[in-house]
């Protein structure tokens, strides 16, 4: 979706972040590597961006928006900045818009290879940016593709990035998602119809997620999740894994196993 503005790079395997400012702030790209590019000015435009990340339709990504941020096509997530309007000491929407930053989502096969054998309910942590999902997606790539029936509760389409249906990143030949919808909700539903061996969702935050998910290990099903959070429950996961970066560089730690 993005990749007019990555090739005007050398190295576009290498970003990270697009971040696009009003008012001659111009667009940066941020790579792995910690440099920051600066590309020319009207390269791409807030309006341009919302407009591909929304397929035209801001007003339809009115709901996300009030969390602050859109899920692209691609599953890249889209954050905002600027004035806010608050009703009730809710956020409501935007007036303005001033920057938005493109966190760019891709696959990395073969970084949970080993942890597929033997399967088990695992929870992965790390902060915001250290690539729990890109670990996530590929621990249930390589678990689906060892035969298990797995089902992802995909609340903002950052994990299989449905397209008309189908998965625009590799979740495995035997993987069934539902997004778009609450993560317990969707873990309930897949647990009812669809038979999984194994149920995986992203970034669990609320006490109704992990009822959800303990509700779901209580029936033999096995679990994948992640989350941000040091103080999250652990106690129905099998396996624990944390993500540490260090001079740029992922290191996976099996702090319970």
């Amino acid at each position: 979706m993005f990749d007019d503005v990555l090739s005007k790079i050398a190295d576009k395997q290498s970003a990270e972040e697009i971040r696009v400012r009003a008012g001659g702030g111009g667009v940066t790209v941020a790579l792995s590597s910690g440099a920051n590019i600066a590309l020319p000015e009207g390269v791409l435009t807030i309006a341009d961006v919302l407009n591909r990340a929304t397929r035209g339709s801001v007003q339809s990504a009115e709901e996300s928006l009030r969390h602050g941020f859109v899920t692209a096509p691609g599953g890249h997530r889209v954050g905002v900045c600027g004035s806010a309007i608050v009703r009730n000491g809710e956020l409501m929407g935007w007036k303005d818009i001033s920057s938005v930053n493109i966190r760019l989502c891709k696959a990395v096969p073969g970084i949970a290879d080993r942890y597929a054998d033997p399967v088990r309910s695992t929870l992965i942590i790390s902060p915001p940016g250290g690539g729990k999902t890109t670990f996530l997606r590929d621990l249930i790539r390589a678990t689906s593709n060892r035969g298990y029936m797995v089902s992802v509760a995909d609340e903002r389409g950052e994990i299989a990035a449905l397209v008309n249906g189908v998965p625009a990143l590799d979740v495995g030949r035997n993987t069934d998602v539902i997004e778009g919808t609450s993560r317990a909700d969707a873990v309930m539903m897949l647990l009812r119809a669809m038979g999984p061996d194994v149920i995986a969702t992203d970034e669990i935050t609320t006490q109704a997620d992990c009822e959800a998910l303990r509700r779901a290990a209580n029936c033999g099903v096995i679990l994948f999740a992640t989350s941000h959070r040091e103080d999250t429950d652990t106690s129905m996961f099998e396996r624990v894994i944390k993500i540490r970066v260090q001079n740029r560089q992922r290191e996976y730690e099996v702090i319970r196993c």
